[in-house]
């Protein structure tokens, strides 16, 4: 079987922990990974070569010029931060041929930067997917399956604090679009909080707070709640008429609090790493098969709607309104 082409734009933190999902990659492939940093270029090979296993590894290549890219390529994976990936899209597809592309989160930071993606994808006829993995989640999957066993209104709720209003609360509404099948949303932004905090990306900013919203249909009701004092915590709450189910993805613990209290049942599990994702991820999109995670289309809608609300936000305390900056 001739070696598969993967390329990999951006080798920091979340592109290293990529990485390192690729090396697990048991079919034959060559990974070419781009980053403009060589010592960003340095960590994430050793990041790779601490989980590769030898015989199977694939074949890493690493440059910190995008000349050395191949001219094509079976998959591509994008894990720059936002307000570069439509730069690094556009370059890549001006010199790679490739009909795959994963992209990380948060996708873009302007309008205009989701309006010229969009062209390139159809111009270049390229399959795109989103990082928004919690939908691959086996007791995300079971919340799925026990919510939509009728068709009640459900109410889900995201609490904690310190884990990201602006950058993570797109994963919370992919996961509550993956659940309910909605995809449609009107937010509110009354309770975020007034000031954004520097992020711990240099020129980036976080908000903490909380979002409220409900999906058009009036099924769905939902908040999302990020507390600027305390630890890091997530949970996660969901109901309807089958019972009730906590998530603490902190702690490590499900609770399903059913109707009929013989169905209760308490498990932990393991909230499962980028790094273990990444392999089982590229593997189906390479093979042909569905990968889990949601289309381009689908997660640019929930995108843009957190745009708009986190646009309008910003521009109260003076941040332009044609890129702002989140990622």
């Amino acid at each position: 079987m001739e070696a598969m082409k993967i390329v990999l734009i951006g080798a920091g933190q979340i592109g290293s922990r990529h990485l390192q999902g690729l090396a697990k990659l048991q079919i034959p492939c060559e990974i070419s990974v781009y980053d403009p940093s060589e010592q960003a270029l340095t960590t994430a090979q050793q990041r790779f070569y601490e989980v590769a296993d030898g015989a199977s590894t694939p074949r890493l290549l690493s440059s910190s010029k995008m000349d050395a890219l191949p001219k094509i390529a079976d998959m591509a994976v994008i894990a720059t931060n936002s307000d570069t990936r439509l730069t690094a899209m556009r370059e890549l597809l001006s010199r790679t041929r490739v009909r795959k592309i994963l992209l990380e989160k948060f996708l873009f930071n302007s309008f205009a930067d989701f309006e010229e993606a969009e062209k390139l994808l159809a111009k270049f006829a390229v399959e795109a997917w989103v990082n928004c993995p919690r939908r691959l989640f086996p007791q995300y999957r079971y919340v799925k399956d026990l919510m939509n066993r009728d068709e009640s209104p459900l109410t889900m709720r995201v609490e904690g604090a310190n884990w990201g209003l602006a950058s993570n609360a797109v994963h919370f509404l992919d996961l509550f679009s993956f659940i309910s099948g909605e995809n449609h949303f009107d937010l509110d932004a009354s309770g975020v909080d007034a000031i954004p905090v520097e992020s711990k990306r240099k020129g980036f900013v976080e908000l903490s707070g909380r979002i409220e919203g409900s999906s058009r249909s009036g099924r769905l009701a939902f908040s999302l709640e990020s507390k600027r004092v305390g630890p890091l915590s997530v949970s996660l709450s969901f109901e309807s008429s089958r019972g009730k189910i906590r998530v603490n993805e902190t702690a490590g613990s499900f609770e399903l609090l059913a109707v009929d209290s013989k169905d209760d049942l308490k498990e932990v599990f393991a909230m499962p790493r980028q790094s273990e994702l990444s392999g089982k991820i590229a593997e189906a999109i390479l093979t042909g098969s569905d990968c889990g995670l949601p289309s381009y289309c689908e997660s640019a809608e929930i995108h843009k709607a957190l745009l708009r609300l986190f646009t309008a936000h910003l521009a109260k305390y003076g941040t332009s309104s044609e890129r702002i900056p989140i990622t």
